[in-house]
């Protein structure tokens, strides 16, 4: 994982494609999985910035910045 400062383009920690029509079975473009006992903090991801989820750049959800109230 590199550094990228100034550049004028997209950049990717981590890029994952797969791209196989006639693929069977479950896909995973990323899995993780996280274990600790009760006392650790475990995550199986943390994101340090925005995060967006959706299937295409056009079509995406961006996450609030905060939490917001319980049950939202």
């Amino acid at each position: 994982m590199g550094r990228t400062e100034g550049a004028n383009t997209d950049n990717y920690g981590i890029y994952t494609e797969i791209r196989s029509p006639s693929g069977r079975g479950t896909i995973f473009g990323i899995y993780a999985k996280a274990e600790g006992n009760s006392s650790s903090e475990v995550y199986v991801g943390y994101f340090a910035g925005r995060v967006g989820i959706g299937s295409d750049p056009s079509n995406h959800y961006i996450f609030p910045d905060s939490r917001g109230s319980e049950g939202r």
